[in-house]
């Protein structure tokens, strides 16, 4: 998928430079001078070779048009590429690249779900306001260590708590387990707010990508749950990009940007997440992709008509290579009276919930318009107003997916990513200030 075509053939040159360099040093002659100077001569070949296809590769990776900062773009690509063969060790690695946090740092448990928690260096006598973090991933990578880096900026930035959940992935567990996770360690932490001297009425849930999800889910659980009636409220939601529902594969947003690595997410890479959070296996990736995997019923059903209808989305979004649903009269009927309990389920798919939202926290929405999950963020802005919910609507005609939290720091920082960060960190001051 990333790594094969014509672009991937660069990548791999510079890969099989560096497994001709170990055979030749593994088989250079015994004396150490001429095994020295071979070692040096092959090292500067290796890099410069590998150099040169890395840069290749980037050359030829397609662009959105009209996407700024296309080479920078390209470099976030890559550098994801090169960290991901090395697995999620490295990711967590280089994270801790931005060195010692001047926070109280803190690993321990609520309620059994493993927590990092960052704190004040000097403890107060009022009471803090806090932000409960959920990380994205698509439910099945990533951790509290990669997104360090964010949650630390995080704290240190509004000298506030941070609570961030390191939640059960869909490597280790199907949903529920995610949302049960997060829904078990914010109620623990909202009723036992006291102990981290942090005023309960103050304490705002964010998320991003799939913890944008689990960030919805958790919220209307709390909110509109009878069974969480006792527990304090959460001030706002903050949802980064986030992925809601999982019955449309070909809104307007996946049509135009779903085959783009350089927007950073690939509507296979979401069709992906989506089923092995649900089945623990790829096997109906392209049915879901194609959108088999819900009935005709289903798709002329009120609820989807109402809430996933492409009328939703501004006419300014809807431009080539889009095209209007045509038909309705297609899915496999057998597999959506299987999979319809869960796909309709709030807690898998927020944007899915069959009743009214009213009631829920102040919202601030992030969308960016190459990232193929944006119709996500908007269908949901229309359903919260809808509810009379109070919504922010923060769009970046010039963003790509979730750039405020990955695409705001480093060498490969781009002027959308960091303007994004600013204005969250804004939000959330002047939020929690009231």
């Amino acid at each position: 998928m990333i790594y094969f075509g014509k672009e991937g053939s660069y990548f791999w040159l510079g890969m099989i430079v560096v497994a001709l360099f170990v055979l030749i040093v593994s088989y250079c002659p015994a004396s150490a001078i001429v095994t020295v100077s071979l070692l040096f001569c092959v090292t500067l070949l290796v890099f410069f070779v590998g150099a040169c296809g890395v840069l290749l590769y980037a050359w030829t990776l397609p662009v959105p048009p009209g996407l700024p900062q296309p080479w920078l773009m390209r470099l976030n690509v890559v550098s994801y590429r090169i960290a991901g063969l090395f697995g999620q060790n490295l990711f967590d690695v280089l994270a801790k690249r931005y060195g010692p946090s001047d926070r109280k740092i803190t690993n321990t448990q609520f309620d059994g779900v493993p927590v990092r928690i960052y704190e004040p260096p000097k403890t107060t006598d009022s009471q803090q306001p806090a932000v409960v973090y959920l990380h994205g991933g698509g439910f099945r990578c990533l951790s509290v260590d990669t997104l360090h880096p964010f949650t630390d900026d995080l704290a240190t930035k509004l000298d506030i708590v941070v609570i961030s959940i390191d939640y059960r992935l869909s490597t280790e567990a199907l949903f529920p387990a995610a949302i049960d996770d997060c829904t078990k360690a914010v109620v623990w932490f909202l009723n036992h707010t006291k102990d981290y001297n942090v005023d309960s009425t103050k304490v705002i849930i964010m998320g991003e990508s799939a913890g944008g999800n689990l960030a919805a889910g958790v919220t209307q659980r709390i909110t509109l749950d009878p069974m969480y009636q006792q527990v304090p409220k959460l001030r706002a939601q903050i949802l980064i990009c986030p992925m809601l529902q999982a019955m449309d594969f070909n809104t307007p947003a996946y049509q135009q940007y779903g085959e783009y690595e350089t927007a950073l997410l690939q509507k296979e890479v979401v069709v992906a997440s989506w089923v092995e959070y649900l089945t623990g296996s790829a096997q109906l990736q392209d049915v879901f992709s194609t959108n088999m995997h819900t009935s005709p019923a289903a798709k002329k059903s009120d609820l989807f008509q109402n809430v996933l209808s492409h009328d939703n989305i501004p006419e300014r979004f809807k431009i080539p290579p889009y095209v209007a649903p045509s038909s309705t009269d297609f899915g496999d009927e057998d597999l959506y009276e299987t999979l319809k309990t869960q796909l309709l389920d709030p807690s898998f798919a927020p944007l899915m919930r069959d009743g009214s939202l009213k009631g829920l926290p102040e919202a601030y929405i992030v969308t960016c318009t190459y990232d193929v999950l944006r119709d996500d963020g908007i269908f949901y802005v229309k359903r919260l107003e809808a509810a009379g919910v109070k919504v922010t609507w923060v769009h970046n005609d010039d963003g790509i997916h979730a750039m405020s939290i990955y695409s705001a720091t480093g060498p490969f920082a781009v002027k959308a990513g960091v303007r994004s960060r600013q204005k969250l960190f804004a939000f959330i001051e002047n939020t929690l200030k009231t």
